[in-house]
């Protein structure tokens, strides 16, 4: 399970940040953060791509994010 708050750089919480994981072609999780910044959800090990976007500020991507389970 993976847990955290999207800051921004002032290290306000981010509301209705939306997180777009893929693996490849494949969305493997889409979800928006809540009031507070915060998200939490599921992946298996592996190589991704991770896109979060929100209205106020730029966008992020995160290209080849290596996720380790338990590290």
């Amino acid at each position: 399970m993976i847990i955290g708050t999207i800051l921004d750089q002032n290290k306000i919480p981010v509301r209705n940040a939306e997180i777009v994981i893929t693996k490849g072609a494949e969305v493997i999780v889409c979800l928006t953060t809540g009031i507070d910044g915060k998200y939490m959800f599921a992946l298996d090990e592996g190589i991704y791509d991770v896109r979060i976007r929100s209205n106020k500020h730029s966008v992020k991507i995160i290209r080849n994010f290596e996720f380790l389970a338990n590290k």
